[in-house]
């Protein structure tokens, strides 16, 4: 009986031994499933900020385009501006001089210039005189 009692107590420690084997084994592998895990969480959560940070770098830069094109757009009415004003002081300006080669004087004086080496000359255009320079 004390034979059977040492088998006995032989397989016990026996299998003992090996759940314990296997139980170490079995948290060793999920204690490294948990740090792999943690690892890949603490990755996602860096890879997050890191978007996160890209997409406020970006928002910041088409606010810092946005910005510029209204600095442009302003600029380029007040160019528009400028151009209508130039445009209307030219057309009053050769509205001027249209009026000021048209008066009675100087077109008196063109037609007595183009009669000069005629001897067509209207008696109404036979004293001729230059107008002031």
């Amino acid at each position: 009986m004390s034979e059977s009692l040492l088998v006995c107590l032989f397989v016990c420690v026996y299998l003992s031994v090996c759940v314990s084997v296997y139980l170490s084994v079995w948290s060793v592998k999920a204690a490294r499933r948990e740090l792999e895990h943690q690892r890949q969480l603490e990755w996602e959560r860096q890879r997050r900020d890191q978007l996160m940070a890209e997409t406020q770098r970006e928002h910041s830069q088409v606010d810092k385009l946005r910005l510029e094109i209204g600095q442009h757009r302003q600029q380029l009415d007040i160019v528009v501006c400028l151009f209508y004003s130039l445009s209307l002081s030219l057309c009053l300006v050769s509205v001027f001089l249209f009026q000021s080669v048209h008066t009675p004087e100087l077109s008196q004086w063109r037609l007595c210039r183009r009669y000069s080496g005629s001897s067509k000359v209207p008696d109404t255009l036979r004293s001729c005189s230059l107008p002031p320079s």
